[in-house]
């Protein structure tokens, strides 16, 4: 063999040999491509076109028996829209091969399927095209799963574009894909702008920079949760509810609740999580402020020094300050929720103050505000009281002062027992000085009748009126001690002076009185001031003819005017007939009507004309006199 023949033979070796590698390759390729399960296919570039090979997936996807099957078919017979097929060479030819193209195709039963299609052309050296290889890949049940995801997000938009709160919904990679119209006033971001971000796109409104937030951190651990500063952590099962005071809403700081779930698909699986956003700045601000007004009333109510309670409309206690505690005798925890008012008050007493108690709550206006009853302490001591209570406006509750006046009563009660012993001592005292001045007016009378010296007779007569001078002394005692001694009344003016017209002797004298529907708040003995008045007029106006009472009104006071048409009162002796030094059968009396008049702050002057008559001004100060009619 020469050596051109060992080469040629050598060079049909090596060819065998690639040939063997290319068969084995090829084979190894084919058994490849035929066990994918994506469809592999070559076709020709013409319309309608002819299918030059497929693999058995592509075959099953498109619903055909055989290749052979297929390619009896032209291309063009698996587009559900034949049109398609033009704009798909079109694409092909100008980029030369197209990717992740989705498309609607046909099955040999006439049913359609949504497929991704990625393709290739190969060219002639003349630049035509040889075929197409393609990879075909059935994406129904995933466009299916996209449109129900559609569907699904359109349905939660829907769903929580109404919602009060803010709310959005991510999925499961964290795109934003619901975003309702609270959120949007909220924020100030339009759902238009944020509907299918990512990367913490939703964190930027509320922090200025993407971060995670409560709906990131669903299955975090309360610790991870503090230190994103979150506080009032709550959860409910997969339910998270936090507050924070992180956010900054329109540039502005805020305080929001977030409420945050997972969401999961309908085969059970997380597809997502929903946080709801509230901002309760506000809130927090008025419960702040309700906080700090609670401390201070409490404070007020604490340290008031008068018993204070918070009653129920069941008659419950609720609330008792420390004053109340000392009041009653029992400690606060035996009182507050336990114990009714009822049991504090004498039997005797309580029916009458139920029935205010129902009558507060029907008829407010009705029921007495301030009244007195007795108390009754955990020992069994008697307390007076008076009750200061009124309902809270809007509730059935009510508030109720208790002042301790026992000590007052009891005081007062002493001065009313000491003053009656006075009286009773006065009494018989002045009765005793009067019988003896009884019988010393007699032996003063009989000794008249037996001396016949003027010098001596003189002496009787002093001695007589000095006697007589002690007996108005004593008489004017039995009137001033009867000064205050009883509470002072409203008390009609007319009628009450001419009440006290009635134990005089008028003679000629003309009475008129004319002080309207008049009451005045005065000493009982209001009617001894009048008839001092008239009396004095009677006895010391020689030409009085005319006495006559009426009243005039000022801005502070209202004027009672007695005046007549005698003589009058000098003027050196204004002030000096009130004084009880002033003795000339007047002093005693107008002292004690000064008295009389100035125990509820009513003064008394005289202000006529010499020579016109006398005329006394009483004045009446506001608060102290009303129209008769309102009741007495």
């Amino acid at each position: 063999m020469t050596a051109s023949e060992e080469e040629l033979r050598h060079q049909l070796d090596e060819l065998t040999k690639s040939e063997e590698a290319l068969r084995v390759n090829e084979e190894k390729y084919r058994s490849l491509v035929d066990n994918l399960n994506v469809g592999v296919y070559r076709n020709t570039a013409e319309l309608p076109g002819r299918w030059l090979w497929a693999n058995p997936a592509f075959v099953r996807i498109l619903g055909y028996d055989s290749l052979q099957e297929c390619q009896e078919h032209p291309v063009t017979d698996i587009y559900a829209n034949p049109e398609e097929r033009k704009k798909f060479i079109q694409a092909v030819k100008t980029d030369g091969s197209v990717r992740d193209y989705e498309i609607a195709l046909k099955k040999k039963d006439g049913s359609h399927i949504w497929a991704s299609i990625t393709s290739q052309v190969k060219k002639n050296p003349d630049g035509t095209i040889a075929w197409i290889d393609g990879i075909i890949e059935d994406i129904t049940a995933l466009k299916d799963a996209r449109e129900k995801a559609r569907q699904y997000q359109f349905e939660m938009s829907m769903a929580i574009d109404y919602l009060p709160d803010a709310t959005f919904i991510v999925d499961r990679k964290g795109s934003v894909i619901a975003w309702n119209r609270a959120i949007e006033e909220m924020t100030g971001v339009h759902a238009k702008d944020i509907i299918g971000k990512g990367d913490y796109e939703y964190a930027i409104p509320f922090y200025g920079q993407r971060r995670p937030i409560l709906i990131d951190l669903i299955f975090a651990s309360k610790d991870e949760l503090k230190k994103g500063e979150y506080v009032e952590i709550k959860q409910n099962g997969e339910i998270l509810s936090v507050e924070t005071r992180d956010p900054v809403l329109k540039g502005k700081l805020a305080i929001v609740r977030a409420i945050a779930a997972p969401v999961y698909d309908e085969s059970g699986n997380i597809a997502g999580a929903i946080e709801t956003i509230t901002d309760i700045t506000e809130l927090k601000r008025a419960q702040e402020d309700l906080r700090e007004s609670e401390n201070r009333y409490r404070t007020i109510f604490e340290n008031t020094g008068t018993a204070t309670v918070l009653l129920e409309e069941n008659t419950v206690i609720s609330i008792a300050n420390a004053e109340f505690e000392r009041l009653s005798g029992y400690p606060r925890e035996e009182i507050e929720g336990k114990k009714r008012w009822t049991e504090f008050v004498i039997k005797e007493d309580l029916e009458k103050m139920l029935a205010q108690h129902r009558l507060r709550r029907e008829r407010n206006e009705s029921a007495l505000r301030r009244y007195e009853f007795r108390f009754v302490t955990k020992t069994g001591e008697i307390r007076n009281i008076i009750l200061t209570v009124d309902v809270i406006s809007g509730t059935k509750q009510s508030v109720a002062s208790l002042m301790d006046v026992t000590a007052q009563i009891r005081a007062q009660d002493a001065v009313k027992l000491a003053n009656k012993k006075l009286n009773l001592l006065n009494t018989i005292t002045r009765h005793d000085t009067l019988n003896q001045l009884s019988g010393l007016f007699g032996y003063i009378e009989l000794m008249q009748q037996h001396l016949d010296e003027p010098v001596l007779l003189s002496y009787l007569k002093q001695q007589k009126q000095a006697a007589e001078t002690i007996k108005d002394q004593i008489e004017f005692t039995r009137d001033y001690q009867e000064v205050g001694v009883l509470s002072p009344e409203w008390q009609q003016v007319g009628g009450t002076i001419h009440k006290s017209m009635e134990a005089l002797n008028l003679k000629d004298i003309t009475v008129s009185v004319d002080t309207g529907d008049i009451a005045i708040f005065a000493d009982l003995l209001l009617g001894k001031v009048f008839y001092t008045l008239i009396e004095n007029a009677v006895r010391h106006g020689k030409t009085v003819t005319q006495i006559r009472f009426t009243t005039t009104e000022t801005p502070d006071a209202l004027n009672i005017v007695c005046e007549d048409n005698g003589r009058g009162v000098p003027v050196e002796a204004k002030e000096q007939i009130f004084r009880r030094e002033y003795y000339q059968h007047t002093g005693l009396g107008l002292f004690l009507v000064r008295e009389i008049l100035s125990i509820t702050g009513i003064t008394i002057t005289e202000t006529g004309e010499p020579g016109k008559g006398a005329r006394f001004e009483i004045a009446v100060p506001d608060g102290m006199w009303r129209p008769a009619t309102k009741g007495l």
